[in-house]
């Protein structure tokens, strides 16, 4: 029986190493993922950075360009304004006179 209770020794010690040598290499390669994990997701946050910031720039030369296109709107509605007074004014004072176009009352 001695010989049978060094072989199971043995198996123990041999069961033992193989288990440190697995759990170092599951270990190591964890270690490996969470490092390429890591690399991984700074590369994402760095591109959605950079599309935010693309998609920013966009937005605001669009702001830009709405506001120069509504100052031109603006200033030709008032123009088209004073024109509109100018060219009713006369109508508008023969209408009140109790005239129409025709000259009939």
């Amino acid at each position: 029986m001695a010989a049978g209770a060094v072989q199971r020794a043995v198996e123990q010690a041999l069961e033992g190493r193989v288990q440190g040598v697995v759990e170092r290499a599951v270990d190591g390669a964890l270690l490996e993922l969470r490092v390429a994990l890591q690399e991984d997701i700074r590369s994402l946050h760095v591109e959605v950075l950079r599309e935010f910031e693309s998609s920013r720039d966009e937005l605001r030369q669009l702001l830009q360009q709405s506001g120069a296109e509504l100052s031109r709107l603006r200033d030709e509605n008032s123009r088209l304004r004073e024109e509109n007074a100018r060219l009713h004014g006369p109508l508008g004072r023969a209408m009140s006179s109790g005239s129409n176009v025709n000259g009939v009352s």
